[in-house]
């Protein structure tokens, strides 16, 4: 990434990250890094998010994604493909799995008010959208817990019935 941007991403940005490092360092929200390049740079108009999207299409002809979630059935994907991130449908889940409770829907309401930890909408920042990671160990760092704990914290969640829905466990063949 520091060779994609190197025109703005320079000793300046880094020594006033270093210097004064943001609360949430995220990959999928650089807010936190154009404010940092606008604070150094007196001015910034572009997003980075925009820019390095555009620096990966000049120099790359493709890119690996890997992807991680909870799928129900591997049918699923086969018939629909990986989807776009439908806050409703995730809500609806939710309150099928964990029930239709008061505290359920206070959880709901506080990821779409943002007030949590991140301070913005989990509703408004990741509807239409999907998560991947470009190398797969930060997927396992970062997102272990949709491919490995799931099934674990699933079962040891208070409240959660032992006949909830069952995340598909499989690995890719070499066939597929």
């Amino acid at each position: 990434m520091r060779e994609l941007m190197a025109d703005v991403l320079d000793d300046r940005v880094f020594a006033a990250f270093h210097d004064d490092p943001p609360e949430f360092v995220v990959g999928d929200n650089l807010s936190w890094l154009d404010k940092i390049i606008r604070g150094v740079r007196g001015t910034w108009s572009d997003k980075v998010h925009d820019l390095l999207t555009e620096q990966i299409a000049e120099n790359y002809r493709f890119v690996i994604g890997f992807h991680a979630c909870r799928p129900i059935s591997l049918d699923d994907y086969r018939r629909n493909g990986l989807r776009v991130c439908d806050p409703n449908e995730l809500n609806r889940i939710a309150r099928e799995i964990f029930g239709d409770t008061a505290e359920v829907n206070a959880a709901i309401e506080s990821l779409a008010t943002g007030e949590g930890p991140s301070g913005y909408s989990y509703t408004e920042h990741n509807s239409g959208s999907i998560y991947f990671g470009l190398s797969v160990e930060e997927l396992v760092q970062s997102c272990g817990q949709y491919l490995l704990l799931w099934e674990r914290i699933h079962s040891l969640h208070r409240g959660v019935p032992e006949t909830g829905r069952r995340t598909a466990q499989t690995r890719p063949s070499n066939s597929d």
